[in-house]
This record gives structure tokens, sequence and C-alpha cells, in this order.
């Protein structure tokens, strides 16, 4: 199978950034805010704790064969993991933009075209998904912070986005288990990432990943709990959507409000972490299986996959419940295990190093 050349730092940073924010964006920060209120800045930062030791302990290539062989059962309970998420994400995409935008839109075409994006894109060669992740990365970078320099006028309530004077431990623990989900893509990623090169890059380009992705979620957090404090914002269900969409230009120019570059900016951040995911996933299955060839089927299946999941779940409140009361609490255990594994790993090259 050919491999992948090497990345170059910026484009691993971003397409580690890319796979953060997939899960996340439409959704968020509803889910973090109901369980830790104005608290929901301290989860956050405790769950930036978290995703740094994830990303700080990569697992070693001096692992032994039956560490190996756990990777390999871990990174694929990941997966299944990790489609699922994807489903209720692309199920919450279509039914915000039937919402917002396109009333009578029939749900199944925004799904097969979506997933049939993604699916050509992740049946290309191996570099084309860091080639094209560079080549959007900077164009929705400035799209992502003009927005945001824009949506500052509308914060008129700065003081929550600091922590409450009463801190609640429980409340705090509990928004940070609520974010679990979002933590799930970045082991996998990093772990693709190495296998082309079979090395991982110093700490800081990982870091400088988790900043992109990480960095811009915090920033849209302050502004939509700043636009619209946490009591108003438990009642909406896509709050950052909602918050985006008021942003207006006084201008003489045809376009008055940003809506527009807001829907476009963020479905193509959504379909390139779509789209390392998808990856992912493929090339998991044909390194398993040792089959090249199934590329290109394998990326249609796993999109397919998506598309059959989300078409089951119409509804956001039910994509809300399986997010939170199944898969959520299972990526409590996967994400242990990671953890425990990383660790294990970390150790046993520790021990080669000392041994050599």
């Amino acid at each position: 199978m050919r491999k992948a050349p090497a990345l170059t730092p910026v484009s691993y940073a971003f397409t580690l950034g890319v796979s953060l924010v997939a899960d996340a964006l439409f959704v968020w920060p509803l889910h973090v805010v109901l369980a830790a209120g104005q608290n929901a800045i301290l989860s956050m930062l405790m769950t930036a704790l978290w995703a740094i030791f994830i990303i700080l302990l990569p697992p070693r290539s001096h692992s032994s064969k039956w560490t190996s062989r756990v990777w390999q059962i871990l990174n694929a309970a990941g997966g299944i993991l990790l489609s699922t998420i994807d489903s209720i994400m692309l199920a919450s995409l279509v039914a915000m933009l039937r919402t917002f935008y396109f009333f009578n839109t029939p749900a199944w075409a925004f799904l097969i075209s979506f997933a049939l994006l993604v699916a050509w894109g992740s049946s290309q060669a191996p570099e084309a998904v860091p080639r094209v992740i560079m080549l959007w990365g900077p164009l929705l970078i400035t799209i992502s912070v003009s927005i945001m320099i824009l949506a500052l006028h509308n914060v008129q309530y700065p003081r929550a986005i600091w922590p409450n004077h009463v801190i609640s431990l429980d409340t705090v623990f509990s928004g940070v288990l609520m974010m679990a989900y979002i933590l799930t893509p970045i082991g996998l990623t990093i772990r693709w990432l190495a296998s082309p090169q079979n090395t991982v890059p110093v700490p800081k380009i990982r870091i400088l990943g988790l900043f992109l992705g990480g960095g811009f979620l915090v920033a849209m957090y302050c502004i939509t709990i700043g636009t619209l404090g946490p009591s108003a914002l438990i009642h909406v269900r896509w709050p950052i959507v909602f918050v985006m969409n008021e942003i207006t230009v006084d201008s003489a120019f045809f376009v008055s409000r940003v809506g527009i570059a807001v829907i476009f900016g963020w479905l193509t951040i959504m379909a390139l972490g779509f789209l390392v995911h998808a990856r992912i996933l493929v090339d998991g299955l044909v390194n398993t299986l040792s089959l090249p060839s199934l590329r290109f089927f394998g990326s249609y299946c796993v999109t397919g996959l998506w598309v059959a999941i989300a078409w089951f779940l119409p509804s956001p409140i039910r994509a809300d419940s399986l997010l939170l009361k199944i898969v959520n609490p299972a990526t409590w255990g996967y994400l242990l295990v990671e953890m425990a594994m990383l660790l294990l790993t970390f150790a046993i090259d520790h021990h080669h190093r000392s041994s050599a």
C-alpha cells in the first residue's frame, strides 16, 4: 500500500484541529452548560488537561506484540464510537439546516450530498486529505476570526464568561464528563497521523493542533454565553448558530447578515473533520485486513453507515438522548482504557530505552 508523505508541522496541527472541532461544532456549548452552568469554563479547563495528557503520551514504537494487539482492539472500539458520534452530529447538522435555512428541503438530500462529498474525498490518495485541509484551513481561520470580531459587539454579559463565585465541584466534574465525546477523536487522529511516517511530531506541534481546535471552541463558548447568558443559553438548541445568525453589518453591501458566511465556513469545517474521521476508519480497516483495494468501497460504506444511523435519528431530541445517555458514558470507559494504555506503553518505552 502506498504511504503518504510525511506531514508538515502546520498540516499536522490543522488536521488535528479540524478533527477535534467536527464533533462539537453545532451542539456546542449547550450540553456542558446544562451540566455545569456558569462554571462550565472550569470544566473546559479540566477537559483541556485531559486532552493534553492524551496528546503528550502517544503510543510508542517499542510496544510489545500483546500491547499492539490491545491497541488494535482499542482503536476498533474508538472507531465504532467515533462513527456513532459522527452520525449523531450529522443528524443534528441536518436538523439545524432545516430549522434555520432550508425549511422545505428533505433530510435525505442533505444526508446523501454530505456523505457523498466526504466519501469521495476520503477515497482519494493518502496525501489528499492534508492537502485539502491546508488549502481551506487558512481561509476558514480568517472567516472564523472575522465573524468572532463582529460577534463581540453583541456580547452583553461579560461577567457570565467567568466562573460563578460559588463553585460546585460536582457540577464541574459533571461538565467534564459531558465533554468526553469531544475527546474521542484526539487519540485516534494522532495515531493515524503518526502511522505514515512511523514517528510522532514533537509535543509543541501536537499542542498547536489542540490549541487550534480547542481554542476555537473556547472562543465560541465565550461569545455565546456572553451574548445569551447561561440562563437563556440552555433554552436554545443550537446556541452558536443562533448567536452567529444575529450578527449584522451596517453597510451598503448586498448582504447585511453574515449568517451565510457562518454556515459556509462551519459546514466546510465539519466536512473536513468528517473527512479525517472517514479516512481514519477506512485506513484502520484497510490495514487490519491488508486489502488496499478496500479503500474506495470502504469510504462509501463508512459514510453510508453514518447516513443510515442519522436517518433513524430524525429529531435533535433523539440524537441528544443517544449521545448523552449511551454514547458519552461508553466514551468514558474508552478514554480510561486509552489513558491506561498510554501510560503502559510509555513505561515500556522508557524501560527499553533504559536497557539499551
